[in-house]
């Protein structure tokens, strides 16, 4: 006996069933209509990406909830610069994943339905109290930080030692105030302030770039050094050359 067929596909004409197709948003040609049980949504195209998320939606019970840190100046959710991080949040949404803004002067701490804060670089300090639910939070055994360090530059950053210190030492983090430069990169297009690579021992997340004895060249423009204390982390990549770590020079980053 065979296994029992986990959906069910139906293919409609809009002549034949025109009320169900109005009844369900479906009003154009190409739209797909995924439902299960009362969770229903709509998409109109067949892209990979796009059906995947809308199964999620409708099969997952919970969204994931993403929160990230907002009101010093930190990348925004809905900046659609180069700045700013809408890209990366549409996506999210698009996998039914909730992202909002959270600003610590309008709650008294970080809501436990939190599965990531995301913390950017501030260019603003952060209060004293603001610090303080933050680093109640990391002790908490459900908290998960991303951190987005940026180099201080441009000098509009108030430095991320001073921004972000005591939260970042809770996880033995000590950001190096230094830009990392790799003066024997001559790729075309390129200055000393991105590094390249192209040495990667083997790891799952780097294993698509080096196959069959061919490497792809990875690029990192305005890297920051960090040091990690007492902290064991696999060798994602190894510089090309030797890597410099120095300290912000606009020569540097303008590549003059």
């Amino acid at each position: 006996m065979g296994k029992p067929s986990l959906f069910s596909v139906r293919f409609l004409n809009p002549n034949e069933d025109p009320q169900f197709l109005r009844e369900h948003g479906l009003t154009e040609s190409g739209m797909i209509h995924f439902k299960q049980e009362d969770r229903e949504t709509l998409i109109n195209t067949s892209g990979e990406r796009e059906i995947t998320g809308a199964i999620l939606k409708v099969t997952s019970v919970k969204e994931k909830i993403i929160r990230v840190l907002s009101g010093h100046g930190e990348r925004a959710i809905e900046d659609t610069t180069s700045a700013g991080l809408s890209a990366i949040v549409n996506d999210l949404r698009r996998e039914r994943v909730q992202v909002e803004p959270l600003f610590l002067t309008k709650t008294s701490r970080v809501p436990d339905d939190t599965d990531l804060l995301i913390v950017s670089t501030p260019t603003k300090p952060l209060l004293k109290e603001e610090m303080d639910l933050l680093l109640a939070y990391s002790q908490t055994p459900h908290a998960r930080l991303l951190f987005l360090l940026d180099p201080p530059v441009g000098g509009t950053s108030v430095g991320i030692k001073n921004a972000l210190g005591p939260l970042l030492s809770q996880f033995s983090i000590e950001p190096q105030e230094h830009l990392i430069v790799d003066p024997e990169n001559r790729l075309y297009g390129t200055n000393a302030a991105m590094a390249l690579v192209y040495d990667y021992p083997p790891h799952a997340i780097t294993a698509a770039l080096s196959k069959n004895n061919q490497r792809i060249p990875t690029l990192f423009p305005l890297s920051q050094g960090l040091y990690l204390s007492g902290i064991q982390i696999p060798t994602l990549f190894l510089p090309c050359f030797h890597f410099l770590g120095v300290t912000i020079l606009t020569s540097i980053v303008t590549g003059k």
